[in-house]
């Protein structure tokens, strides 16, 4: 009988290779223990091996935590910030939509003064009603009528349940009555547009009145118009107008508009370049 070592022996290299492997095989398989089961028992992880999925993991929460971070109340007003967000996105608008829901609209001293100096050239302009007039309107349109809904993904707007004819009133825009610089200044914007590179969710600036700088600051105080959002194909416009000789702004329809349409305004910030620079961040 041939001894085995010396079988090995007449073997090639390359065959003595392979026989050294299924020896090494053998000896694996006899030293592992076995279950009752037949299985092997679960191999146990050492630091090392664990070290990469923690790594994995590690990143994937950081960037969770990048993605989730909201931007600042107003931190620094500029082009490079308003292209980081989409101001009227519900998830990061910095304007809450708390507000307090005024019957009339407030007016600061200064704009008080400019419209006392301007009355005889806003009377000749502004659409004029009687207090009986202006109730009677409002009585036939509630605000019952309009709803703020979700008109796109985190986007909200006004929504009217009944059909409006062309030129009607559809509601009084409320909110305090400022001047430009005064909310320029609260901002830190400078410039000789407010809304040059930075659009503010819930305040509108009116120029239809000569002279008179005038903003709408709804931001705290205000109604449902607030939340009309701009379009460059609006379906209703602001007018000013006066009741029993008061300064009011009415949003009035530019077109027949049916039932459970959006109410859009036009842009009061040039939007051409807004709409430019937020493609070409994207």
């Amino acid at each position: 009988e041939v001894d085995e070592e010396d079988d090995d022996a007449a073997l090639s290299s390359d065959e003595l290779h392979k026989v050294s492997r299924r020896k090494k095989r053998k000896a694996s398989a006899a030293s592992k223990p076995v279950v009752a089961d037949g299985k092997p028992p679960p191999v146990k992880r050492t630091k090392e091996d664990t070290k990469e999925p923690e790594k994995k993991k590690m990143r994937k929460r950081s960037v969770k935590a990048s993605t989730s971070v909201k931007m600042p109340h107003h931190a620094s007003i500029g082009l490079e910030d308003t292209l980081m967000q989409d101001l009227w996105d519900i998830s990061l608008s910095p304007w809450s939509d708390k507000f307090e829901n005024i019957h009339q609209s407030r007016y600061t001293e200064q704009v008080k003064a400019i419209i006392a100096l301007k009355s005889q050239q806003i009377k000749s302009e502004a659409i004029s009603y009687s207090k009986e007039e202006y109730n009677s309107i409002e009585a036939k349109r509630p605000l019952a009528k309009f709803t703020v809904s979700e008109v796109q993904k985190r986007r909200r707007g006004v929504l009217s349940h009944t059909s409006l004819t062309m030129y009607e009133l559809v509601m009084e825009y409320k909110g305090k009555f400022t001047l430009r610089n005064v909310v320029t200044a609260e901002l830190g914007i400078t410039g000789k547009f407010l809304w040059k590179h930075r659009p503010c969710p819930y305040v509108y600036c009116y120029d239809k009145i000569p002279g008179i700088d005038l903003c709408i600051d709804a931001r705290q105080q205000g109604n449902l118009a607030r939340f009309m959002r701009r379009s460059c194909s609006p379906n209703s416009e602001l007018k000013h107008m006066l009741v029993n000789n008061e300064l009011k702004i009415g949003v009035f329809a530019l077109s027949s508009i049916k039932a459970g349409s959006e109410i859009t305004l036009p842009f009061d910030f040039p939007y051409e370049h807004w709409y430019a620079s937020s493609s070409l961040s994207n």
